[in-house]
């Protein structure tokens, strides 16, 4: 008897233990440091963040075939997008139709 209380309590404190790690939440993904943000460009040189002011939505960008807006992360301090944005090929460009 005394050999099956000790089974009993090994086997609930392994359930315990198991359930603890299988029903616990898993933790949130974080996607970077920075947010993602529209930049309108403002006429300045291309390669400047300075050139570039945060908006908010989507630009409608209509004209002359020109650059008109970039989405990327900002830089978390100034509403310009980072200097790593200018430069990524793969940074999503808007131009004036």
């Amino acid at each position: 008897m005394k050999k099956f209380k000790l089974s009993l309590s090994l086997l609930a404190a392994v359930l315990g233990l198991t359930a603890s790690f299988a029903f616990k939440a898993p933790a949130p993904i974080k996607h970077g440091k920075f947010a993602v943000a529209w930049f309108l460009y403002n006429g300045g040189p291309a390669n400047q963040a300075s050139s570039y002011n945060k908006t908010s939505g989507t630009p409608s960008c209509n004209g002359n075939g020109a650059l008109c807006a970039i989405r990327g992360e900002e830089d978390g301090t100034s509403g310009h997008p980072m200097a790593s944005v200018l430069t990524d090929p793969d940074t999503e460009r808007r131009k004036f139709n």
